[in-house]
C-alpha cells in the first residue's frame, strides 16, 4: 500500500523502517530482535505482512511479522538457513515462497510459508554458477530469475509447485557479473544490470531488446511497464538518473549540479 519503507544498511539496527503519511516519512521503532549483521537487501511481501531482510551474519535471513507498527522476528527457517551471508530476496505475488539469494553454494535458498512457518524446499537440481546478488519472481510467481557472478551470470527458473526447473541460458547473454534482477509489472520483460559495459540488458519474453551504460546501481519499472529509472555511473563524475523515457539528469558528482541530457 506505499505506507512503509524498509532500508537494509550497514551498523546497527541493520535495518530501519519508516512509515509515509503524505509526503512525510516517520522512524518507527526499532524491532525488538534486530538482524544478525549488515543489512544486505530487505523486501515486504507483497501482502505487506512479512518483511524479509538479508544479511551477512548467520542466519543471513531474519524475517518479520507486521501487526501495524509493530515488528515481530519470527523462528528462523526450519531445515537450514542459507548458506552464506545473504545478498538479496524475492517473494512470489501470492506472498507464499521466498528466495534468498547468497554467496555460498547453493547460491540461492527458496523457503515455502505456511502461516508463519518458513521451510525451506530442494535446491534446483541444476544450480546458478556463482554468488546470487539480484532474484526476482515473476508477477505470475512462476519464473524465478537469478543475477549472479560467473557465466552465463544470469539463470532463469520454472516454477512448478515446489519444483524449480532450470530453463536453457539465453542465446544473448549479460557481459559481465549479475548485479540485479527485476520483472516488469505484467511479466513480459526481465531487466538484468551487470558489471561490464554496457551494465543493463531488457529481454522481452527472454530475447534482449535494450542496453544501456554505466555501472548499474539500481533498476526498476513505471506503471505501464517502460523502464522507469535507471541509476548507473556513466564515468568516475557523473551520475545519471532516467526517469521515465524523457526526464534523463546527469549529475556531475564533484559538484553535485545536475543538467539534462541531451
Amino acid at each position: 500500500d506505499g505506507i512503509y519503507l524498509a532500508v537494509a544498511h550497514t551498523d546497527s539496527p541493520y535495518i530501519t523502517i519508516y512509515k509515509r503519511s503524505g509526503d512525510t516519512f516517520t522512524k518507527l521503532t526499532d524491532p525488538a530482535s534486530l538482524p544478525a549483521g549488515d543489512g544486505k537487501g530487505c523486501k515486504f511481501s507483497p501482502d505487506g505482512v512479512y518483511l524479509a531482510v538479508a544479511h551477512d551474519t548467520t542466519p543471513f535471513i531474519t524475517i518479520y511479522k507486521r501487526d501495524g507498527d509493530t515488528f515481530t522476528k519470527l523462528v528462523d527457517p526450519v531445515n537450514i538457513s542459507p548458506a552464506g551471508q545473504g545478498l538479496n530476496v524475492a517473494w512470489t505475488p501470492d506472498s507464499v515462497y521466498l528466495a534468498v539469494g547468497h554467496d555460498i553454494i547453493p547460491w540461492i535458498t527458496v523457503y515455502k510459508r505456511a502461516g508463519d512457518v518458513f521451510t525451506k524446499i530442494n535446491d534446483p537440481a541444476e544450480l546458478p554458477t556463482g554468488p546470487a546478488y539480484g532474484v526476482d519472481f515473476s508477477p505470475d510467481g512462476i519464473h524465478l530469475a537469478v543475477a549472479h557472478s560467473t557465466t552465463p551470470f544470469v539463470t532463469i527458473y520454472t516454477r512448478s509447485g515446489d519444483i524449480l526447473g532450470k530453463q536453457n541460458d539465453l542465446d544473448d547473454l549479460p557481459g559481465g557479473d549479475g548485479k540485479g534482477a527485476v520483472f516488469s509489472h505484467n511479466g513480459n520483460y526481465l531487466v538484468i544490470g551487470y558489471f561490464n559495459d554496457p551494465n543493463i540488458i531488457i529481454y522481452k519474453q527472454f530475447q534482449p531488446t535494450t542496453k544501456v551504460d554505466g555501472v548499474i546501481k539500481t533498476i526498476g519499472w513505471d506503471e505501464v511497464d517502460n523502464p522507469a529509472h535507471y541509476d548507473f555511473m556513466l564515468n568516475e563524475k557523473t551520475k545519471v538518473l532516467s526517469i521515465g523515457a524523457a526526464d534523463i539528469l546527469m549529475i556531475d558528482i564533484g559538484t553535485e549540479e545536475g543538467h539534462e541530457a541531451v
